[in-house]
């Protein structure tokens, strides 16, 4: 269901002359994110649940994590590109179409993307160097990368005290908007979508917290 109702949204995105807008571009690309994430974890949690065979290679593993940590990226970048474009749709309507061009668009769902790409693959390659000499039980239902980080026999502090560097990084750029001229505006008419960002950045970083 997850899967067509979202290739549904794409279909109808890109055959519809009158969903050709940057809002509805975004929406595509949030049912990308969908449509991988729920790839990445749901089926091989189905398997595991009919078959009760909890293993997974450590390729398999590796290749979920940066599929999901891609995901979660692409997801946080895009929801704030959307509240970019509400901003600029509300507060400067007769420049819009000047200010939002193709190009424009198209550019920032890239860096997005771009974005996710590296820090998932930088992770990805970090994670797949550690030894793992103990415990090979992942207390989790996919591999996660705390999980997979806290059964390594490698000492992690310091990639832990990055992890969080980087993420209070990228929420602060997230944010910059907040800290503008139009901080009042912004927080009324960007709202909804920024209210998704900070539900899912507050939750990443309580579990990551708890976990540290």
């Amino acid at each position: 269901m997850a899967f067509f109702g979202n290739l549904t949204i794409i279909i109808l995105v890109c055959v519809v002359p009158n969903l050709h807008t940057p809002m509805y571009f975004f929406l595509c690309n949030l049912a990308i994110v969908d449509i991988t994430s729920t790839s990445t974890c749901i089926p091989k949690l189905l398997m595991m649940t009919l078959t009760q065979d909890h293993k997974i290679t450590f390729h398999c593993c590796m290749t979920q994590m940066f599929f999901f940590i891609l995901c979660a990226n692409g997801e946080i970048f895009t929801l704030t590109s959307m509240a970019y474009d509400r901003y600029v749709a509300i507060c400067r309507p007769l420049q819009y179409y000047t200010i939002m061009r193709k190009n424009v668009y198209i550019a920032m769902a890239t860096f997005s993307w771009l974005i996710g790409f590296i820090n998932s693959l930088s992770h990805t390659i970090l994670t797949s160097i550690l030894q793992f000499c103990y415990s090979h039980d992942i207390n989790n239902f996919f591999c996660d990368l705390n999980s997979v980080i806290a059964l390594s026999s490698t000492d992690v502090t310091s990639r832990k005290i990055f992890m969080f560097f980087e993420t209070v990084l990228i929420s602060l750029v997230q944010f910059i908007p907040f800290l503008s001229r139009t901080y009042e505006s912004f927080l009324q008419l960007c709202l909804p979508p920024y209210h998704s960002y900070i539900i899912l950045w507050t939750t990443y970083v309580l579990v990551h917290e708890t976990r540290i």
